[in-house]
């Protein structure tokens, strides 16, 4: 038997959890656009996060980490897959005017006789003419939004890694709704689920402006050690076996 829907239709979020929301926040939204696909769009935040620790408190920053969809009843070719390009660019273009003007004095001597005068008199006269040019000057501004993802894994368990952009020491900033991919239904008459899951290694993790947890004469590197330390323990504690994880299904 063929089940029948109105389309488009939403699916729905049975699971959701970003454990550092200012740190990484999440969310997809999928949608049934025909019977046998799937539009994902992404939504997806990364700041810095004070933690809060013995003592004092210290920054949580990532430079990168992978996002991976375990697919039920769904599969997602190369072809179907947003940002598959090593490197996007995104550019916002503004036009700026420029006024300016420039004035021109074009003189002109005149010299001519008093009649009244017994002496011969020179009168000079000035006629002063003003030419006032506008020139007008347009200027392109660029504001550059550049993030770094590459895409990679198999039809049923595809990801996209992510990385801080060129010269940046942390992920930062937001794609608001982006389109990620679409997945195509095995079975028109079996429901989907579409688990996304947001992973980090001890490389990713970013730890800095600690205040207070510190002894001033610590050196670099018994910070670093203790630094790493905390790493550690965030990881085994608290971001594994993930940062954000969320599942959806078409019911």
């Amino acid at each position: 038997m063929v089940i029948t829907q109105d389309l488009p239709k939403r699916l729905e979020t049975i699971e959701i959890e970003n454990k550092y929301e200012d740190c990484l926040f999440m969310k997809l939204e999928g949608t049934i656009v025909q019977p046998d696909k799937i539009d994902l769009l992404l939504t997806i935040n990364f700041h810095d996060q004070f933690l809060e620790l013995p003592g004092g408190s210290i920054k949580l920053g990532l430079t990168g980490g992978e996002l991976r969809l375990n697919l039920t009843n769904g599969k997602l070719p190369y072809s179907n897959r947003g940002f598959n390009d090593d490197f996007k660019v995104s550019i916002e273009k503004k036009r700026r005017s420029k006024q300016g003007s420039q004035i021109h004095h074009d003189k002109k001597m005149s010299m001519g006789l008093d009649p009244t005068s017994n002496q011969f008199e020179f009168n000079i006269g000035t006629e002063l003419n003003l030419r006032k040019n506008i020139n007008h000057e347009k200027t392109d501004e660029f504001t550059i939004m550049d993030y770094q993802i590459t895409s990679k894994g198999g039809e049923t368990s595809p990801a996209w890694v992510f990385a801080a952009k060129s010269g940046e020491p942390l992920l930062t900033g937001t794609l608001s709704s982006i389109w990620l991919c679409s997945i195509t239904k095995l079975d028109i008459n079996e429901p989907c689920y579409i688990e996304a899951i947001f992973t980090v290694l001890q490389k990713n993790v970013h730890l800095y402006e600690a205040e207070g947890i510190w002894f001033q004469e610590i050196s670099r590197e018994e910070r670093a050690v203790l630094d790493r330390k905390i790493v550690l323990f965030l990881l085994k504690r608290q971001l594994k076996p993930y940062v954000s994880r969320l599942v959806l299904q078409d019911v």
